[in-house]
Parts: structure tokens; sequence; C-alpha cells
């Protein structure tokens, strides 16, 4: 089961990357089962957080916003505070899609923190591309430039093509 969980995991990520989300929610089921049943907190909070994603990218922003918790609540308990970041750029950006712009500048500019206190250049980078983005829709449009700016560098200079494109599309 743990095998499994873990391979049905990493193929829910890639049916994600490549767009196919029906093959991405089967993949993360399965997954979400398997780490269940063994007890994996770690496999467990996996499957949450690309379930979240998932459900993010597919405009389900009340699933995604249960899961993402589901995911921090397992994160806090482990203690991961590099996978924090993650998990609260990726629920700002659900706060931001869902209009709760104060609670996603919050979260956001804490996901920026954190990424910079751990050193992780694509996680500030693609913090501050969202930041970016919530600036822009609260009006504070030279902030939102300057953060956006700095995003797209951190990203060119970490050499994430995949994040710089974001920042570009943003």
């Amino acid at each position: 089961p743990v095998g499994i969980s873990m391979c049905a995991g990493e193929l829910g990520k890639v049916a994600i990357v490549q767009g196919r989300y029906a093959d991405a929610r089967g993949f993360l089921e399965t997954s979400l089962a398997h780490a269940t049943a063994t007890g994996s907190k770690v496999l467990e909070e996996a499957a949450y957080g690309s379930l979240g994603v998932l459900d993010y990218y597919e405009g389900r922003y009340a699933e995604a916003r249960v899961r993402l918790e589901k995911n921090e609540a397992l994160n806090d308990q482990m203690g991961d505070r590099g996978r924090q970041g993650g998990v609260s750029g990726t629920l700002g950006s659900v706060e931001h899609a869902e209009g709760r712009l104060a609670a996603a500048l919050e979260r956001l500019q804490r996901c920026r923190a954190m990424a910079m206190e751990s050193g992780d250049c694509t996680g500030e980078a693609l913090a501050c591309v969202g930041l970016g983005a919530v600036l822009r829709d609260l009006g504070r449009t030279k902030e939102a430039r300057e953060v956006h700016a700095h995003g797209l560098a951190l990203a060119r200079e970490a050499g994430n093509a995949r994040e710089e494109a974001h920042a570009l599309f943003e």
C-alpha cells in the first residue's frame, strides 16, 4: 500500500501538469486511500496537498480549501516548515480566487517570509507572483509591479522556467 500510494501520487502530479485532471483525480484519490490505510501522515499530507491543488485548478475552491487545510494541519503536526510555506501560498491563491483579498495578502506575505527564511528562491518567486496579483487587485499597482518584478528575477536566477513563465503570464 505504501508503494501504491507513492506511485499513484506521482502519477497524479504528472497528470495535473499534463492537464489530464480526471486521470489525476483518480490517481490522487487512490494515493490518499492507500496513505490513509497505512497510517502514513507524510503520504496523506502529500495526497491532500495534490488534491487541493487539483481542486483549485478546476475552480472548486471550497473543496480545495478543505483539502489544503487538512494538508496544513498534517504539516503542522509533522513540523515540516518547508512544506508549510507552499501550503500557505496555495491557500493564498484560493483566497485570492474567492475574492478574499485581505486574507490572501496575509497568507502570501507569510508564504514569502517562510521561503526567504529557508532560502527557497523558487518558493519566494512563486509567493511574489501571487502577492503581486493580490496587490494589483487591491489597487496597489506600484508595489505590485515591484514585488512581481522581484519574483520574475528570482525565478530567472533560480533557472526555473516554469515559474518564470508563470510570472510573465501573471
